[in-house]
């Protein structure tokens, strides 16, 4: 198969003076073009710095030879993982992996996140004013947790702010989970080290998008973190981990083995998992929203959203069992559980905990919503109409949904449109989408609020499972 692109700056001059049925089809292909275009450019550029490369085989570095350098120590300034600490991972992971790594540095990066500041958020840490912001309660981070530099071989790892004064949870289990996060980083890097040197480097093609490259980096470190990080943290910290699991126990009301920081293995290889942070994030989110009465319902239900917004279905239902074997009616734990189990396909399930839910509560919105997606993904079309306007029924009389009531009417719109679709109804689709357009924010673009609708266009299609005609592909 063929691999060359054909794309050239007079392709953009010829699209832009040809016609087209519509000005939405007409950007989108030259968008297309432009991509092509942009990816070419990559790929040459790739072969000048190959050409430049040394025909011979990297030399190896022994591990214990690999410069650590501690660049800022400060008041404030926490390195979560020592030098021992990177050698014991190092040592465990793949030769190949780790050969022809120069350098490792631990500092602060106060002057790249300056760099990146348009990538950051305005925030400042109060001790030290770096670009970053707060993963909960006494701890901040930069947004660039780790870099590796491909011609040098140097990985950097970027420091916390660490202020135990305000922490809400015990010091100890606080200094376990960030030197896990620091290393999490650390072997994430290190995939990077290993995608350049051994994979990439023999296939310019594999490296000319930086999503592919991200992906290689991210499911290579899930691996590790399983294989190497947690089993090395178990056996050289036991005693915080034993304190870290204990605190989980407490407050979520169910056991979680250490081993939970490392995601679900049972969904291993979801990108959108993995690029969501899994249940590292979650437990980081659990604890910045963490409330002020511990062992409580709140805190466990708090737990339960965190773990199902991040895609940790299987543990999210743990401690929802652990709420509703206390209350068996409680409504939030049971249109939560109702709402994983949609994510995870067990659609029958979900449907008679929504129906249980509204026949105790007839305006209960969170059931409604899971009701009217199990009846799209059953395509049962004639329901699903009824429910919406059942769900618009329930939000005129409910007095606590007028916050969300605009998340909840952009979300009927959307069931309409795509009933619309599955009936062929394309004209009265785009109207509905038309429709929900005009809901964006005024301050978009037009080219954005374009590019929008098309996404629009194209998931309607794939919920009402027909194919996205040829004019909009």
């Amino acid at each position: 198969m063929s691999r060359s692109i054909h794309t050239t700056r007079r392709t953009r001059t010829d699209l832009e003076r040809a016609k087209f049925a519509d000005e939405e089809t007409k950007a989108s292909t030259i968008e297309k073009s432009l991509r092509k275009l942009h990816r070419k450019r990559r790929i040459k550029q790739s072969v000048k710095a190959e050409r430049k490369l040394t025909s011979a085989p990297m030399a190896g570095t022994a591990l214990t030879s690999i410069s650590i350098d501690v660049i800022d120590q400060a008041p404030f300034v926490y390195h979560a993982a020592s030098p021992d600490d990177l050698r014991a991972i190092l040592a465990a992971l793949p030769e190949s992996a780790t050969l022809g790594i120069g350098r490792i540095q631990l500092c602060l990066s106060k002057k790249q996140m300056e760099e990146n500041a348009e990538k950051c958020s305005s925030d400042r840490d109060p001790h030290t004013g770096r670009l970053g912001s707060a993963i909960f309660p006494g701890v901040w981070t930069a947004p660039i947790l780790g870099t590796y530099y491909g011609k040098t071989g140097l990985i950097t790892l970027h420091a916390y702010i660490f202020d135990r004064s305000s922490l809400r949870i015990p010091s100890g289990m606080c200094e376990l989970y960030l030197r896990y996060l620091a290393l999490y980083t650390f072997v994430h890097e290190v995939a990077h080290h290993h995608d350049h040197v051994q994979r990439v480097r023999r296939g310019r093609w594999r490296a000319d998008e930086y999503n592919r490259v991200e992906e290689y980096a991210d499911l290579m470190m899930e691996k590790w973190v399983r294989e190497v990080v947690l089993p090395y943290l178990k056996k050289t910290y036991p005693q915080a981990v034993n304190e870290f699991v204990e605190w989980v126990e407490r407050n979520a009301g169910v056991h979680f083995p250490f081993e939970f920081l490392g995601g679900d293995p049972g969904i291993k290889g979801n990108m959108i998992r993995l690029w969501s942070g899994g249940a590292a994030s979650a437990f980081a989110h659990w604890l910045d929203e963490f409330p002020d009465s511990p062992d409580s319902i709140e805190a466990r239900m708090s737990f339960a959203w965190s773990l199902h917004c991040h895609e940790e279905y299987s543990y999210c239902l743990r401690v929802l069992e652990g709420v509703l074997a206390v209350d068996p009616e409680f409504t939030e734990a049971l249109t939560c559980k109702a709402d994983t189990l949609v994510d995870m396909e067990r659609l029958d399930e979900a449907f008679a905990i929504a129906e249980r839910v509204l026949d105790r509560s007839p305006d209960n919105l969170d059931a409604w919503e899971v009701r009217a997606d199990v009846l799209e993904r059953r395509h049962e079309w004639g329901r699903l109409m009824e429910a919406c306007t059942q769900c618009e029924a329930a939000l005129a009389k409910s007095a606590e949904a007028k916050k969300g009531a605009r998340l909840i009417q952009e979300k009927i719109i959307l069931y309409r449109a795509v009933v619309s679709c599955a009936h062929g109804e394309l004209a009265e689709m785009e109207k509905l989408l038309s429709f929900y357009s005009s809901r964006f924010p005024k301050s978009l673009r037009a080219s954005t609020k374009q590019r929008r609708t098309a996404r629009l266009r194209k998931v309607i299609h794939a919920r009402a499972g027909k194919p996205l005609p040829k004019g909009h592909l």
